[in-house]
């Protein structure tokens, strides 16, 4: 069952979804992308078959990003930081162990879950101020796949230059203890579809890691802990119809005093049908969920 617990009018609101799991009730067929008939488009909440989920696996491409190189610079930085009296601190980790971190998490064990970006603005992830182009349509979006349509009406090239890079997690650990990261692998990475956006949440929880990456909400499973996935499963599909501002993403992932996930999405909004089969649409809001 979705209840809206709490809204407010604004564009970009707060809503809480309550989710408890509840027998379906007959509902319209769709289609096998997870997209509602035109007769059930309009409904939210309603109660529909669910989605096929896409499964993660380890892509076999090679990728090779432009990363800095090491440098001083983050060491140097140290000096504009304000210590309190007592403390002291020390780098960690820097270029090339790690590039363009969005969200970091650290797991219970000490390792570090760092969200890295490679596709921002002109490579992927686009804001609708740089490309006034969008605005019109966007502000029609109801589904990401609709999103991607308007990307290529107006820029049929962006199918191959807006593919090219890639979002990816990295993980980071100190082996020997001595206070600084030793060990730096690529979690899992691939995330470079035409509608994917910003990877701009990390959780760790136990083997598993929860990713937030426009349009999906990932479960990344590193059983081995070997610190590489090999394995995971997209919970939902439908987050961020709208281009919006870059920024309003899908993130802010954390375990509740409840034991349950919330995580939020600015007004870039969500359509989508939870795996209970329920269909939840505000394409122009933002808002909290809980899973």
């Amino acid at each position: 069952m979705i209840r809206h617990s709490a809204r407010v009018p604004l564009a970009a609101c707060a809503i809480l979804f309550c989710c408890s799991k509840s027998e379906p009730i007959a509902a319209p067929e769709v289609s096998t992308t997870g997209q509602p008939n035109a007769q059930a488009e309009v409904a939210s909440p309603t109660t529909l078959k669910p989605p096929v989920q896409q499964r993660y696996t380890p892509p076999t491409w090679e990728y090779s990003p432009k990363i800095a190189e090491a440098s001083d610079e983050a060491q140097n930085s140290r000096a504009n930081f304000r210590v309190p009296q007592g403390m002291e601190f020390s780098l960690w980790a820097a270029e090339p162990d790690l590039a363009n971190p969005v969200a970091f998490d650290v797991a219970a064990d000490g390792r570090v879950y760092v969200a890295e970006t490679f596709r921002q603005e002109t490579e992927g992830v686009p804001d609708n101020r740089s490309f006034p182009e969008f605005l019109e349509k966007d502000l029609r979006t109801v589904t990401v796949e609709e999103r991607g349509e308007n990307y290529l009406s107006s820029h049929p090239e962006f199918l191959e230059e807006w593919t090219d890079q890639e979002e990816r997690i990295r993980v980071l650990w100190d082996e020997d203890g001595d206070g600084k990261a030793d060990v730096s692998k690529v979690f899992a990475r691939g995330f470079n579809d035409l509608l994917d956006g910003t990877g701009a949440g990390v959780l760790a929880v136990g083997p598993d890691v929860y990713f937030t990456c426009i349009p999906k909400l990932w479960k990344l499973t590193d059983a081995d802990h070997d610190g590489v996935a090999e394995d995971g499963l997209a919970l939902h599909h439908g987050y961020g119809p709208r281009v919006a501002f870059r920024g309003h993403d899908l993130h802010g992932l954390v375990i509740g005093p409840d034991g349950r996930l919330y995580f939020s999405v600015g007004d870039r909004g969500y359509h989508l049908i939870t795996p209970e089969g329920a269909l939840i649409s505000e394409p122009g809001r933002g808002a909290v969920f809980r899973c």
